[in-house]
């Protein structure tokens, strides 16, 4: 069972959500709250914990930049899903840096929820169709400044893990594709993360695709490739 708790002060909005993705019967929702300081009253409380916090942006009290924040600072396995009708690059992009594993606008489709709770518990991250085709195309916010930028000397093999990073692949297949144990991607993750000054697996993608490192279309028939080598 996948626990999720829903912060977002629009209480209809709530209810809307918390009856669309009950209907799936491996996600169960915990925690309701208005905003980031009553979500972190009911996580003082608890003994269990959720999985995903489905989070707004824009909040009174505590708005989600910061409830990410504080949240990861306390709680680091809990993970964040943003849903909100704030689509601007800059705020996706300072989101996912804080550690968010998905970001989703309120007008896609309602069954997307489902697909990226299931995703984000499964692999740590949900990249979805209109993710990719407004936040993933180089070419247009390649003139843009941010966290994802900066002059780093890579090796073939952190440009493998960068690419890899931006399949379908769980870890356990990327470690089979590079060779090496578990374990040892684990530990190479780490590390790559904390030399880039990254926190998460889209975050990666996201640095990969921004540095020219990955091209979605390559990289399907790349992974193509891969999963006849797997099979």
């Amino acid at each position: 069972m996948i626990n999720v708790a829903l912060v977002d002060d629009h209480v209809a909005m709530r209810n809307g959500v918390r009856s669309f993705i009950e209907a799936n019967d491996q996600i169960h929702v915990i925690i309701e709250a208005d905003n980031g300081i009553e979500l972190i009253a009911v996580l003082e409380k608890i003994k269990t914990l959720p999985n995903i916090v489905l989070l707004d942006i824009l909040m009174p009290g505590m708005n989600g930049q910061d409830t990410i924040d504080q949240v990861k600072a306390r709680w680091p396995g809990i993970k964040f899903i943003v849903y909100t009708f704030y689509a601007e690059i800059d705020r996706v992009l300072d989101m996912i840096n804080r550690g968010a594993c998905a970001y989703l606008n309120k007008s896609s489709k309602p069954e997307n929820l489902c697909k990226a709770i299931l995703a984000v518990e499964k692999q740590g991250y949900f990249i979805g169709d209109l993710f990719k085709k407004e936040y993933f195309n180089h070419k247009n916010i390649s003139h843009k400044k941010g966290a994802y930028y900066g002059k780093v000397t890579l090796t073939p093999r952190e440009v493998q893990f960068i690419r890899l990073s931006a399949t379908d692949y769980n870890y356990k297949e990327i470690a089979m594709i590079m060779g090496i144990s578990p374990k040892t991607l684990e530990n190479y993750r780490d590390n790559l993360l904390k030399k880039l000054d990254l926190k998460s697996r889209v975050s990666t993608a996201i640095y990969g695709v921004k540095n020219g490192l990955v091209d979605f279309e390559e990289d399907q028939e790349t992974k193509d490739d891969k999963d006849l080598a797997i099979k």
